[in-house]
């Protein structure tokens, strides 16, 4: 995991990762509105520090100023330092109707910039993980999304030490993490409930699921997705045991 740099930008997006920054779980540089671990304002030395790695992962909760001021050149420094970018984004909610607006209209450029996108719609995402929560308080939500958040980059990590960009063969996506007892059934659940705002699916879609995940279930995923939806996915196993965890990431037309 050594050659894959995480840079989580902006509040939101290093609230997610304080847990796996204070335990070193993975390399993390962060740019806060306090101060930032990496030399943001000069792109030499930024170059310098991405020569390092081979895989540089941009992750944001776009719409707000930090976030959304730095990401752009860090995508481009990296690119100029011969790295390929794996950039996770998060779009907020509705109830942050402008910073919402601001971050999809990034979207086009940075996933361009990007050689493969991963967006976390949160309104989607809320909806359909808290839909038996009778409160349905979004604070509640931000605290399950971190925990998502961090355990999808985590996997996300490990298998750029495999083929990763040809599981990952397009190079937009839309991910949602889901539980449920039965792992098919958290697939089926989210599979059209993910789809971000003027987002068009492809057809193409990876699932992660748990290593104490069995062939009979992947088969029954796979089975599942081909009978209904035509799409016959990738299944990658992450390393964590979490049975009744699936992400499930649905290729997208790019903008």
């Amino acid at each position: 995991m050594a050659d894959v740099l995480v840079i989580a930008c902006g509040g939101g997006a290093n609230n997610a990762l304080k847990k796996e920054a204070e335990e070193g779980a993975f390399p993390i540089e962060r740019v806060t509105r306090d101060g930032s671990t990496i030399p943001i304002d000069d792109r030499l030395a930024l170059s310098e520090l991405f020569n390092s790695y081979r895989v540089i992962m941009p992750f944001s909760i776009l719409g707000g100023a930090v976030g959304s001021d730095a990401i752009g050149d860090i995508i481009s420094c990296a690119k100029e330092a011969g790295c390929r970018v794996v950039s996770v984004f998060g779009i907020p909610m509705a109830l942050e109707p402008e910073r919402r607006r601001k971050a999809l209209e990034m979207m086009p450029l940075l996933s361009s910039q990007s050689d493969c996108t991963m967006v976390l719609d949160m309104q989607k995402s809320m909806e359909l993980n808290m839909e038996y929560d009778e409160n349905k308080l979004w604070e509640n939500y931000i605290r399950m999304s971190d925990r998502m958040l961090a355990g999808t980059i985590g996997a996300l990590i490990e298998s750029t030490e495999g083929p990763f960009f040809t599981v990952f063969s397009e190079g937009l996506y839309s991910f949602v993490p889901f539980y449920d007892v039965l792992p098919v059934n958290a697939v089926l659940k989210s599979w059209d409930r993910m789809l971000f705002d003027s987002g068009h699916a492809r057809d193409g879609a990876v699932v992660m699921v748990g290593s104490n995940i069995k062939t009979p279930e992947i088969e029954d995923i796979k089975n599942q997705i081909v009978t209904r939806y035509g799409v016959m996915p990738e299944v990658l196993i992450r390393s964590d045991p979490d049975d009744s965890k699936v992400v499930v990431f649905r290729a997208m037309e790019p903008f």
